[in-house]
C-alpha cells in the first residue's frame, strides 16, 4: 500500500485531536499512570512536559502537512514562518490553560512557570525540526 493510499483513508486531524485527548488526560487526571516502584530523578517532569507539548506540535503540522498532501500540494511539509509561529503559540497558550486548570483543580497539582517555559521549549524544539521528519514522510518518488 502506497503513502498516499495510505493516508487517503486518515481522518482530517485524528492525530491532532488524539495527541490533545492524551496529553488532557495525563495533565488533568488524578493519577493518570501507575507510578509504584518507578524511580525519577528531579526534573523529570519538566523533560515530560516539552515531549508532550513537542509531541503536539508535530501533531499539528503533521495534520497540516497531510491536508497539503490529500490536495496534491507540492511539498506540503514547507510551512510559513507564521504557521510555525501559530503553532508554537497554540502549544503555549494550552500549556498555560493546562496548568491554570491544573492549580484551580485543587489535585495536589500547582501552576509552575518552569513547567509553562517546558511546554514552549518542547513545541519550539519541535517546530524547528518536523519539517525535515515530514519532508521523508511525505516524500513522493
Amino acid at each position: 500500500m502506497t503513502a498516499r493510499r495510505l493516508f487517503s483513508y486518515w481522518p482530517k486531524w485524528a492525530f491532532s485531536v488524539t495527541v490533545f485527548a492524551a496529553i488532557l488526560w495525563l495533565t488533568l487526571a488524578p493519577e493518570p499512570l501507575p507510578d509504584e516502584g518507578l524511580v525519577f530523578f528531579p526534573g523529570i517532569d519538566k523533560i515530560v512536559h516539552a515531549c508532550l507539548f513537542g509531541g503536539m506540535a508535530f501533531a499539528l503540522l503533521f495534520d497540516l502537512a497531510l491536508a497539503r498532501y490529500k490536495r496534491h500540494k507540492a511539498a506540503p511539509w514547507r510551512f510559513s514562518w507564521k504557521q510555525l509561529l501559530v503553532v508554537v503559540l497554540t502549544d503555549c497558550l494550552f500549556g498555560a490553560a493546562i496548568e491554570l486548570a491544573q492549580s484551580a483543580m485543587g489535585m495536589g497539582r500547582a501552576a509552575e512557570i518552569a513547567d509553562f517555559l517546558a511546554d514552549g521549549a518542547g513545541a519550539l524544539l519541535a517546530v524547528l525540526i518536523s519539517p525535515y521528519i515530514l519532508r521523508c514522510i511525505f516524500r513522493t518518488r
